[in-house]
């Protein structure tokens, strides 16, 4: 175990990164961090068809890999600008987004080649399935697990028969905060319905859940208490707890996973308060846990480093 060596791939300063390689180094093995927002300035790397190499280390050594986050700059803002920021991030944009294609193209292709040769937690292309949530929804159902009645559209004849029925809410198809969407939200988003889609949740009252999954196991499961009145569960957190899943809804959350082909993943669920029938809202593929760690004591860290240092395998 000594000499087994793990990369983590993502931010060096990112706190998720830092617990995962203290509990890696823990258990007397290397953990290498592969920090991509500092390729192509700041590191130098190759990709052949005998050898990767990335800041002088042979990537092919090392023995598994954890996937938080292969970044790369993104070609539009994240807020809105004003005319002055504008002016600035236009140079920008236009400098970069041919480069950052084929940055993107070498990364991206680094780590599914690596997803040939070793066990890399999660495969890469599970990571697409927290920016496209409706094929996520889509892809539950069909396998039989329940998720909230939803539609995702931009007509608007469709989405109001959708929101009679039921109590709504929206969220960006692309991931975000929660809304509570009522009919005369619909209306006011109309001139938005010719711009992009909208998806729409049926609104469940209950307990939100985030259930920790690794290798067809269940970790744990905690209970996110918001402020009365939040629609997002992330808003508002005013307490988390430990939550012991009924024998019957324990296979929920392994069964998401399988179905999406996760290794580790954090798995939202909703369980209705009416029937007590437990709803996955999302599976992500490179959860957030060191907060659900310290304020649960849930072991997430602990499984994971012992997950890649012991049994990935192949």
């Amino acid at each position: 175990m000594k000499n087994r060596r793990i990369g983590l791939i993502g931010n060096d300063d990112d706190p998720e990164v830092e617990l995962l390689k203290q509990r890696i180094e823990d258990l007397g093995a290397q953990a290498v961090v592969l920090d991509f927002t500092q390729f192509p300035r700041f590191t130098l790397a190759s990709l052949s068809d005998i050898r990767i190499r990335y800041d002088d280390i042979d990537l092919a050594s090392l023995d598994a890999f954890y996937l938080r986050q292969l970044s790369y700059f993104s070609p539009f803002p994240q807020k809105q600008l004003t005319e002055e920021e504008w002016a600035d991030y236009f140079e920008k944009f236009n400098t970069y987004i041919t480069n950052e294609r084929e940055v993107m193209s070498f990364s991206e292709s680094v780590v599914q080649i690596l997803n040939e040769l070793k066990p890399v937690v999660n495969p890469y292309e599970t990571a697409f399935y927290h920016k496209l949530k409706v094929f996520q929804y889509w892809k539950l159902a069909g396998c039989g697990l329940e998720v909230p009645e939803f539609i995702a559209a931009n007509d608007v004849f469709a989405m109001r028969e959708f929101v009679k029925r039921f109590p709504a809410v929206a969220k960006p198809l692309t991931g975000g905060f929660v809304t509570r969407f009522p009919e005369a939200a619909l209306e006011a988003a109309r001139e938005d319905l010719r711009k992009r889609p909208v998806l729409v949740q049926r609104e469940i009252t209950g307990r939100m859940l985030r259930s920790f999954v690794l290798a067809g196991r269940l970790i744990g499961t905690c209970e996110t208490i918001s402020a009365p009145g939040e629609a997002d569960s992330r808003r508002d957190v005013v307490a988390m707890k430990p939550y012991d899943l009924e024998p019957r809804q324990r296979d929920v959350p392994v069964r998401a996973c399988q179905a999406l082909g996760m290794i580790f993943a954090g798995v939202d669920l909703l369980v209705d308060e009416a029937s007590g029938k437990v709803y996955v809202l999302e599976c992500n593929p490179a959860p957030f846990f060191r907060n659900f760690e310290a304020q649960t004591g849930l072991p997430v860290s602990q499984a994971l480093a012992r997950y890649l240092v012991e049994e990935a395998r192949k």
